[in-house]
């Protein structure tokens, strides 16, 4: 079984393969800007401690992850809004 870590390596080396030049070129400036920002000191650490927050489910209603760890791992996907012109996600 591979890491996390591994999977990520994997799938990045994936993405140069198959994408453009151009789009692997903008991918690593946006990547080295937000590294530049210092946005990564504020990224929670591995086997750190959630804070209290609630999110809403794939319906919409909010889940309180007060101890997520209770229920099992925590999964998270976050994308950017669509555009207004766009199809809402499910």
């Amino acid at each position: 079984m591979s890491t996390l870590t591994q999977q990520l390596a994997d799938y990045q080396a994936g993405f140069k393969q198959r994408a453009r030049a151009e789009r692997v070129a903008m991918m690593e400036a946006a990547t080295t800007q937000l590294r530049a920002t210092g946005i990564e000191s504020g990224a929670l650490r591995v086997g750190a401690e959630l804070p209290a927050l609630s999110l809403p489910d794939a319906t919409g209603k909010p889940v309180e992850l007060k101890a997520p760890n209770a229920t099992g791992p925590l999964v998270t996907a976050a994308w950017r809004r669509p555009r207004p012109s766009a199809s809402p996600l499910p």
